[in-house]
């Protein structure tokens, strides 16, 4: 089994409602298709001010597949999750079951429910 995520730090000033794309991720190339059991979001403020809550969710899709359009709603975190940061708890993790060709696409867009006065980041 093979983990693929990627961290992408979201745009500050995000009005709600408003879709802010996030970078694609393409996977490997192979002979024959690629799985796709689970699919997670986890997010977090930086600069967090506690009048801004962290409302919204990732849309997941592809041309490659059919998983367009899979919403996954943001699960906050205590504490930063990037590469040199830590998680405190294991986020819920989605099914989805789909197919993808070898150097398939997956497109993901964030979009929050409340305006954000901070820059966000996001990892999926």
């Amino acid at each position: 089994m093979a983990l693929f995520s990627d961290v992408v730090q979201g745009v500050g000033n995000t009005t709600a409602a408003t879709e802010v794309a996030l970078p694609s991720l393409t996977l490997p190339a192979r002979n024959g298709n690629w799985t796709i059991t689970r699919i997670w979001v986890t997010a977090c403020l930086q600069n967090f001010n506690v009048a801004e809550p962290l409302v919204g969710y990732v849309r997941v899709t592809s041309e490659d597949c059919q998983i367009a359009p899979f919403e996954i709603p943001m699960e906050p975190v205590p504490g930063f999750i990037t590469v040199g940061g830590s998680v405190q708890r294991e986020p819920h993790k989605w099914f989805c079951g789909v197919q993808i060709p070898g150097g398939g696409t997956l497109d993901f867009a964030a979009v929050a429910d409340v305006t954000l006065g901070t820059a966000s980041e996001i990892q999926v």
